[in-house]
């Protein structure tokens, strides 16, 4: 089976997406990612030396896949404020592509909503990156 072909069934997709998931989150309940080497680093991080965005958020998932929600709130804060959002809208697309098979398609109304959140997104990269001892709080 091509990728094509799995990029053409929401289906397949969705549950491709669904085992990739659980994998993900049993590499993260096996392995610490501070430690293990085969995670990721952020690769804005190492370029740049500044806080992307999503910097922290595979800290931020192991210490929830763990139960420690103000820990996880620590490495990367928006990533915990915005995940309840993600997962709602990850599960009305799987609902629409396992279920339905249909592919899940954001409505015009909701363009000014994703607008917000990538200004939202950008300036707490931003901010997390200024220099006052206030702000350490969002560095992870």
């Amino acid at each position: 089976m091509s990728l094509l072909s799995i990029a053409k069934s929401p289906r397949l997709f969705w549950l491709l997406f669904v085992g990739v998931s659980f994998l993900a989150l049993f590499l993260l309940w096996k392995f610490d990612p501070a430690t293990a080497g085969f995670f990721p680093p952020c690769i804005f991080y190492e370029a740049t030396d500044l806080y992307c965005p999503g910097c922290g958020a595979t800290r931020a998932c192991d210490a929830l896949v763990a139960g420690e929600i103000n820990q996880a709130f620590g490495y990367n804060p928006l990533f915990i404020v915005c995940f309840p959002f993600v997962i709602f809208f990850l599960m009305r697309s799987l609902w629409s592509g396992v279920v339905k098979n249909e592919k899940f398609e954001i409505h015009h109304r909701f363009s000014k909503y994703i607008l917000v959140f990538a200004i939202v997104v950008v300036a707490f990269g931003v901010v997390r990156n200024l220099p006052f001892d206030g702000l350490l709080w969002m560095t992870p």
